[in-house]
């Protein structure tokens, strides 16, 4: 097995820091977490094919992310080949992202991601309560 080694790391401020802890990307799934990593990344790319294109939209159909948040996914999402991003130079200034060959590919992904959820709703729910009641005393604290 051929194992790669790479030192990834995450932009900030349009700087790309070094992850502490190297990335071994020993299989597909590594490397499609790696690419997926981020909280809003799936919704974004749903947002996106469904023609919500500019950073306001898609801030509106996601009001619990940070305006700066989203545009660090976006900007990954752009290194990465996930979408692409268009400047148009009229006035005032429109910026809008699509997706990519690529971007697109993963649609249907996506879409088996949301049944799968939605198949095991109740038992994921029952998760995430447990999940809460662990973390609340930690919180309180």
């Amino acid at each position: 097995m051929r194992v790669l080694l790479f030192t990834f790391g995450t932009l900030q401020n349009g700087i790309m820091y070094k992850k502490k802890i190297p990335l071994t990307l020993r299989c597909g799934i590594n490397l499609f977490n790696e690419v997926l990593a981020g909280k809003w990344k799936t919704m974004i790319i749903f947002y996106i094919s469904h023609g919500n294109e500019r950073p306001a939209e898609l801030l509106r159909l996601m009001p619990d992310v940070d305006r700066r948040v989203l545009m660090q996914q976006l900007q990954e999402m752009t290194l990465s080949g996930l979408v692409t991003k268009e400047t148009l130079t009229s006035k005032p200034l429109v910026v809008k992202y699509r997706l990519s060959e690529m971007g697109k590919s993963l649609l249907p992904v996506i879409a088996t991601m949301e049944e799968w959820s939605e198949k095991y709703r109740s038992d994921i729910e029952k998760y995430i309560g447990i999940k809460v009641e662990l973390i609340k005393p930690l919180v309180s604290q």
